[in-house]
């Protein structure tokens, strides 16, 4: 399913002026990383304050903001967009020849994809067009993919339809969480990467998507975090890790457990439990409950 490069493209006669639009630190340290590595100049990020500019981070989430903030590279500037009209004006100001984009909670305004001249690019967690929109890991996980897509693609002014520069997939596991996907999709994504600038540097739109293919990953409905103990263990653990990709704060997946609502932040799968009822609590482990479902059990490792 891979479409990389032969090889590293070699550093640049002329380097290229790089904004960084993101919310997540780990992406721009990678990408300041093989950016310079190309002879290239990373000049700054741009991100945001999370959605709807609110800083909260949902229960058991890394703080991803603060970690951008505070660990971003020093000699890159940082600034903080308070709504999606003020990308444009920021980027301005930095002058970028290309602008590279990943987790970003905010559709750019045509006036921003207009600012750097080699176009914008971004990294989105699909195999597009399947699962265009804001929540495609979860919906990954959701529907019981084996795999988990990563699509380099050309910005324009709607959500995750420009033309495709380069795609991978990394496996998906019944018990992966986003520390254990990081590394995966880091790894994966520096393959892609040296195709990517490839491609923009020969000035290349991309592939253009078959929109028959497509398909919407949006938030989801609360009622998909209502969990009922007499379900399979199975379904519980999946539905709990779909909500935890969710980039949907104050929601999650609830259930009552030790005689109160809970949300449950994460979870494990424990086979062959047939003692009890469900909802019945079997077994404690420090904070940890061994709770009977309607087929086998779960523990609850995390919860708020």
């Amino acid at each position: 399913m891979e479409r990389t490069g032969a090889a590293m493209i070699s550093a640049v006669e002329s380097p290229w002026r790089i904004v960084f639009i993101s919310t997540v630190q780990p992406a721009v340290e990678g990408f300041t990383a093989f950016a310079r590595a190309l002879g290239h100049e990373p000049v700054a990020v741009i991100t945001s304050q999370g959605p709807q500019g609110r800083r909260e981070v949902h229960p058991g989430r890394r703080d991803f903001f603060n970690q951008l903030v505070w660990e971003t590279p020093a000699d890159l500037d940082i600034a903080i967009a308070h709504d999606r009209t003020r990308v444009a004006p920021l980027l301005a100001a930095f002058e970028p020849d290309f602008v590279l984009c990943l987790g970003f909670p905010w559709r750019l305004t045509p006036e921003a994809l207009a600012v750097p001249r080699l176009g914008c690019v971004n990294s989105h967690p699909s195999l597009l067009p399947r699962y265009r929109g804001p929540s495609p890991i979860a919906w990954q996980v959701r529907n019981g993919e084996r795999e988990l897509g990563v699509t380099y693609h050309r910005m324009d002014e709607d959500f995750d339809t420009g033309g495709v520069l380069a795609q991978g997939t990394v496996p998906l596991g019944d018990d992966d969480w986003m520390p254990d996907l990081l590394p995966r999709f880091a790894e994966l994504q520096a393959r892609l990467l040296p195709l990517v600038f490839e491609r923009v540097a020969r000035g290349d739109p991309g592939d253009a998507q078959d929109d028959a293919g497509a398909s919407y990953a949006g938030f989801f409905d609360d009622e998909y975090g209502e969990l009922d103990w007499s379900w399979p263990a199975h379904e519980i653990h999946r539905r709990v890790r779909a909500w935890s990709f969710m980039f949907a704060w104050g929601a999650g997946a609830r259930a009552e457990l030790a005689g109160r609502e809970r949300q449950l932040l994460r979870t494990r799968v424990e086979r062959g439990a047939t003692e009890g009822s469900p909802g019945d609590v079997l077994r404690r482990d420090g904070e940890a409950l061994l709770v009977r479902c309607g087929e086998d059990a779960v523990w609850v490792l995390e919860s708020a």
